[in-house]
Order: C-alpha cells, then structure tokens, then sequence
C-alpha cells in the first residue's frame, strides 16, 4: 500500500532527525552516547556526572531513573535491565514520546 509506505518513510526520516538531535544536545552535555543508526532509542552513560549526582543520591542506574523521573519527568530504563554492573550510570532512552503526525 503506497499511503503506508509513504508514512513510514516519513516517520523514519522523523526518527532519524529526532535521535540524530537529541544525541547532539546529549554529546553537547558531555553525556557519553553513541550516535544512533536505527530505531529510536539512544543508550546513555552519565558515568562523567557520578560525583554530582551522588550529591542527590544517586548511585546506580535505577536511583538515577528514579531520580531523573522524579525530578525532570525523564523516563529511562536502567542499565542493570540491560545486564550492567548495578554501580553503573547507564541507561536505554526512547525517543518516540512526540505526535508524529505534526512532525511528519
């Protein structure tokens, strides 16, 4: 079907834009991320703010979340999810929480 190829292409070329910013304004921020080639998430490491984090006790992926959730509204999924030391400041981020159809 034209119209749903036609969509599709047109959602990944807003996923591309999407992730292809938001690793910008992360690797600006001096988080460590690795520019994305697909799909629409990024996997960040805030490992370069372990000593002002733990000022707000934040000590491991999940505190992290917690406290990115709490404080910034922030939604991530922590490392130790995806098998990582439980000390590490690592964490999976989706960049689809937007209206495409606006986008598109």
């Amino acid at each position: 079907n034209t119209e749903i190829d036609d969509y599709v292409k047109r959602m990944k070329n807003v996923l591309k834009a999407v992730g292809l910013f938001s690793y910008e304004v992360l690797k600006e921020g001096n988080v460590k991320v690795h520019k994305p080639s697909g799909g629409f998430y990024l996997y960040v490491d805030f490992e370069n703010f372990r000593d002002q984090l733990a000022k707000n006790g934040v000590t491991d992926s999940k505190s992290m979340c917690d406290h990115l959730l709490k404080k910034n509204h922030v939604a991530l999924l922590a490392g130790k999810h995806f098998h990582e030391e439980d000390s590490c400041l690592r964490a999976r981020l989706s960049y689809v929480d937007f209206d495409g159809t606006e986008a598109i």
